[in-house]
């Protein structure tokens, strides 16, 4: 029964129909956490292993994988881990008793959906503990925040939108006791007293290509440079905010 065409055909149409039926309801309950790599990952594999149905010991594959497609994080990654294994076998094994094409894709196959599956993903980092240095970040997220030094040397950054080449900078971190904006300077290595400038007000909104001057609650002095402005608002794809920035331990002003 299992070898026969009907089955086969059957099996087709099983994986078809779950899949489309599965795809609707997930589309429907949003709130349904799904890894986004992992959907098309394990659809691209239910097809390889439908591909493999009038040749090989497939035939059960696919129905089981559609049924699990859209039942959550953990079990999605467990079925295609072990999916993938026992594939990478199979294909392994039929390359080996028959040399040919079809084999060693479904083994190459096989490594890429674990790689997919299980390489470590590296999420974005809102902070540099370098002294100095040059960093793009986007303002969007985060609460508009980046962190720059550790320590007696951390400055917590605050940003908002603004407009096309402007943004918005604040004192509002608990590790900011003032921020104040430079003008007419156009290198933070010719600030020689950061401590004249005006700290008085909450919030400043340089431009491309001025400097910002933080103080933070140890009487530290930070500098940034604002080199360029993205906008999603104004014909740019992302919110980002580019800037080179120096930090003056010991309370020294002079950046020179």
């Amino acid at each position: 029964m299992f070898n026969s065409p009907y089955f086969y055909w059957l099996s087709n149409q099983i994986l078809f129909q779950v899949n489309c039926e599965t795809y609707n309801k997930a589309r429907q309950h949003q709130r349904t956490k799904i890894r986004a790599l992992g959907r098309p990952t394990l659809r691209f594999f239910c097809v390889v292993a439908a591909l493999q149905i009038n040749t090989k010991e497939a035939t059960y594959w696919p129905p089981l994988l559609a049924a699990l497609y859209f039942q959550g994080e953990y079990v999605q990654t467990k079925v295609v881990g072990l999916c993938s294994v026992g594939a990478l076998l199979g294909f392994g094994a039929w390359f080996i008793k028959e040399p040919s094409f079809e084999p060693a894709i479904g083994f190459i196959t096989g490594i890429g959906v674990l790689a997919a599956n299980y390489w470590p993903k590296k999420s974005k980092n809102y902070a540099s503990n370098r002294r100095k240095g040059r960093k793009s970040f986007d303002y969007g997220n985060n609460n508009g925040r980046f962190v720059i030094g550790d320590g007696e040397l951390k400055f917590e950054t605050s940003w908002s939108k603004a407009g096309g080449d402007s943004i918005h900078v604040y004192n509002d971190p608990a590790s900011i006791k003032g921020v104040a904006l430079v003008q007419g300077v156009s290198a933070i290595n010719l600030i020689s007293n950061a401590i004249s400038y005006d700290f008085s007000s909450r919030s400043r909104t340089p431009k491309e290509g001025e400097i910002v001057v933080f103080e933070n609650s140890y009487g530290n002095f930070a500098a940034i440079l604002v080199i360029d402005i993205k906008d999603n608002t104004r014909e740019d794809a992302v919110d980002e905010l580019t800037f080179e920035y120096v930090i003056n331990p010991n309370g020294h002003v002079d950046f020179t």
